[in-house]
């Protein structure tokens, strides 16, 4: 019993850690974007929704990825930093090749919200992947 107890200090590490990643994720990423997904999503807008989950699913691979196989806190820190940085630069990317991505998320268009979660999510999983020691 006190062995399987053993990893619960370490476990509130890491889940502390990964939601304090999370949530500064998130704020980073609403924050760069011009329209307001947390007001869009509350008035209904399904494109708003989608793309913002993309994001958060994108950057939960790499960062799931750097819980499960670092070798401390630090190092957790690190890899959820470079996961951070790849969901950012994925973010940027699609905007210049959808110079509408603004207008059609803030009009609910769908196209583009899937186009920006799905390259979220494929940036996510290579990043995961790529993630090795």
């Amino acid at each position: 019993m006190a062995q399987s107890l053993a990893g619960v200090g370490p476990f509130f590490g890491y889940f502390a850690l990964a939601l304090l990643f999370e949530f500064l994720f998130a704020a980073a990423y609403t924050a760069i974007t011009p329209y307001h997904e947390i007001a869009l999503i509350r008035e209904g807008n399904i494109a708003a929704a989608t793309s913002l989950t993309g994001s958060l699913i994108g950057f939960s691979l790499p960062l799931a990825k750097a819980v499960a196989q670092s070798a401390g806190l630090i190092d957790m820190f690190l890899w959820s930093l470079l996961g951070f940085i790849a969901q950012l630069v994925a973010y940027a990317v699609v905007r210049l090749a959808l110079p509408h991505l603004v207008i059609d998320v803030k009009e609910g268009k769908q196209a583009s919200a899937i186009l920006l979660a799905g390259a979220s999510i494929a940036v996510g999983l290579v990043n995961a992947a790529a993630m090795t020691l």
